[in-house]
């Protein structure tokens, strides 16, 4: 687990970045959320297991001094959230999920992560975003904004991606983590996110006792933090408020 930024005061806020995404992935909110609180954003290294990476994250954030806190991610980042949760519920305050999925992935889904590995070690990089990207982008935004996460994805490497993609089918069924969950909860998707659509985070946000769903409307998909940076900063600001 790596801390790739550390900004304001206040409050803290941890953020965990998705999938073969860096601190550009929340770009969009750091600098005004920073105003009010303390906002760090992490990113994972592909540690062993989803379990692992958020008892990295935990030890992390308690080595800055930090013992209650407000946690979140995208994606990837939401599953990492989910299991530090689950892992020290008494440490988390406010819990953020965007583009999440609580379940574990099916045999199908699985096959193909494995599928997408094989790809890669095989040098394969570019063939897996034209596969990928347009299942993590609206239709719009992968015209406006394709080359971006294009490079965003060649920086962080073939080699992370394998990690990552190796560290996602440890993935565990979050539901009981959900529903025991006793602090405010975000629930955030794209209108147009095609991996977790709005249906499954409506009946996330149904297993906890105060959750808000928010559905970013629009030309929005998966990456909803980068394709509509304005309106997941309100949705967060209006979330978190002033605390």
């Amino acid at each position: 687990m790596k801390l790739l930024s550390d900004r304001g005061s206040g409050s803290p806020l941890a953020l965990v970045c998705a999938l073969m995404c860096d601190e550009e992935l929340f770009a969009g909110q750091a600098d005004r959320l920073a105003r009010r609180r303390r906002v760090m954003i992490f990113q994972s290294e592909g540690e062993d297991s989803i379990r692992d990476a958020a008892s990295e994250l935990l030890a992390m954030l308690g080595s800055l001094g930090l013992r209650r806190f407000d946690l979140g991610g995208l994606s990837m980042g939401a599953a990492i959230a989910m299991a530090g949760a689950a892992r020290c519920p008494s440490a988390v305050k406010r819990l953020v999920l965007m583009g999440a999925r609580h379940g574990a992935d099916t045999q199908e889904g699985r096959v193909a992560r494995q599928e997408m590995i094989h790809r890669l070690e095989e040098g394969r990089l570019e063939e897996v975003m034209d596969g990928f990207l347009p299942r993590m982008l609206s239709p719009q935004s992968l015209e406006d904004m394709g080359d971006t996460v294009r490079h965003m994805f060649r920086r962080l490497g073939a080699g992370l991606f394998v990690r990552q993609l190796r560290m996602l089918l440890t993935r565990e069924d979050m539901a009981e983590t959900l529903r025991a969950f006793e602090g405010r909860a975000l629930v955030l998707c794209g209108a147009q996110d095609q991996l977790t659509p709005p249906d499954l985070h409506m009946a996330m946000a149904g297993l906890m006792e105060a959750a808000q769903l928010v559905v970013v409307p629009g030309n929005c998909g998966h990456l909803a933090s980068l394709e509509s940076p304005r309106a997941v900063a309100d949705a967060l600001e209006d979330f978190l408020g002033a605390s």
